[in-house]
């Protein structure tokens, strides 16, 4: 679980809040036991437990260390947003894969309205911090307000390679990888249900993103993203 620095006192941590629940009731964690946590800085504090109260959780620190389950290679997913739930399973998902930050999308297929994606991104974040959680993140994913496909060109302009992923597009993704060694920042583009326009392809093509084919099969949108993720953590990390 994530904590941050101004919690720490010498070589005790204080919990409180939903973590401390978590520990004191889900878990029935007991003094002794020993849990790691890490600060947003992808620091790990492990610790054994000193005390728990009703109200807070303390752990003492043993050992601090560099947390190793980053990926030095940042991926930041710009999603396309769909309908239902299926927002929620991209992020846990690309979450757990190592995905470093989650941009929602609004393009001219988007079903969803602007006005109801307002009330979804605290719980988007929340998804996000218990899949950091489950899976050993040293950080935990920002998922960002959403923005409109138009707006994140000045994004785009933070990363060394961007890619979106196009059924119609022969290039495939082992020649893009051919000609990128190993860039520091991967920007992934993902349409929503029905994918992108013509128009929204050539702009983004006009951004220096580079459209690229997943494969002989179309790939729904909650896969797309995971599916590119997954080769990158493969071409990169393995």
């Amino acid at each position: 679980m994530e904590i941050s620095p101004e919690t720490v006192s010498g070589d005790l941590i204080e919990i409180d809040g939903e973590d401390h629940q978590h520990i004191s009731k889900s878990l029935r964690m007991k003094p002794g036991e020993g849990l790691v946590l890490c600060s947003g800085d992808e620091t790990e504090y492990v610790c054994d437990i000193y005390e728990i109260s009703k109200k807070h959780t303390v752990a003492r620190v043993e050992k601090i260390q560099k947390n190793q389950s980053e990926m030095q290679i940042k991926t930041i997913l710009y999603q396309g947003v769909p309908k239902g739930q299926k927002m929620e399973t991209v992020i846990q998902k690309c979450v757990e894969l190592g995905v470093d930050q989650i941009v929602p999308v609004i393009t001219r297929r988007t079903v969803v309205k602007p006005a109801d994606l307002d009330k979804k991104t605290a719980r988007w974040n929340k998804i996000s911090q218990e899949a950091a959680k489950q899976s050993g993140r040293g950080k935990i994913p920002l998922i960002t307000e959403p923005v409109e496909l138009k707006g994140i060109e000045e994004l785009l302009k933070k990363n060394a390679l961007n890619i979106v992923a196009y059924e119609n597009e022969t290039i495939g993704i082992k020649e893009i990888f051919s000609r990128f060694s190993h860039p520091e920042r991967i920007g992934i583009v993902i349409g929503p249900e029905g994918g992108f326009d013509n128009c929204e392809i050539k702009m983004l093509e006009s951004l220096g993103v580079i459209a690229v084919s997943l494969g002989k099969r179309i790939l729904r949108t909650e896969t797309a993203g995971m599916a590119l993720l997954s080769m990158i953590v493969y071409q990169y990390e393995l």
